[in-house]
């Protein structure tokens, strides 16, 4: 009799937890969705961008081959500069993505391009930013690099965008008029 009780409650609670988390997890849909509808397509490019640079910041960027036997094994290695990439990455996502203040522009831009002169100084000197442990020969560059680079110079442009629209939209920046 214990035993079928116990089954009983079991099956009751997760059920409860199960609906709690649906719940919790259409409001959150409802919160993103509504977030996403009253933004602009630059605002919401930009924003994407913000979210993949910063998913891609955590990965592994170098990958090489080892052979063990006759097998070969692709390994991937993330760089030596990567906790500056990270948490600039993270600090930009959640600054700019959620808040519009001239503040936390100035610093999305000082964090943007400081990852950016640090990437451009860590691809064309590897040992430098990247790792030193093989042979430039040896190792290539992921997909995650590319996507990385990419999602930095296209978030960069695009947050420059949306904080001069911001700027003129509040006129704090002047506009040429036409005559």
């Amino acid at each position: 009799m214990i035993i079928v009780n116990f089954i009983d409650t079991s099956f009751q609670a997760i059920q409860i937890i199960v609906r709690g988390w649906l719940h919790l997890a259409l409001q959150f849909y409802n919160k993103i969705f509504g977030f996403f509808a009253n933004k602009s397509l630059p605002e919401k490019l930009f924003f994407c961008f913000l979210i993949i640079q910063m998913l891609s910041s955590g990965l592994g960027w170098i990958q090489y081959e080892i052979k063990f036997n006759d097998t070969i094994e692709l390994v991937f290695v993330s760089a030596r500069w990567n906790v500056i990439f990270i948490l600039a990455s993270l600090l930009n996502f959640f600054f700019t993505g959620f808040w519009r203040s001239n503040w936390v522009w100035y610093i999305f831009l000082f964090l943007q391009t400081l990852i950016l002169i640090l990437f451009g100084i860590a691809t064309n000197n590897p040992s430098v930013g990247f790792t030193d442990m093989i042979e430039p020969k040896d190792y290539s560059f992921s997909i995650a690099y590319w996507i990385f680079a990419v999602s930095v110079v296209c978030a960069w442009c695009l947050g420059v965008a949306v904080f001069r629209e911001d700027l003129i939209r509040n006129k704090k920046l002047p506009t040429i008029k036409p005559n």
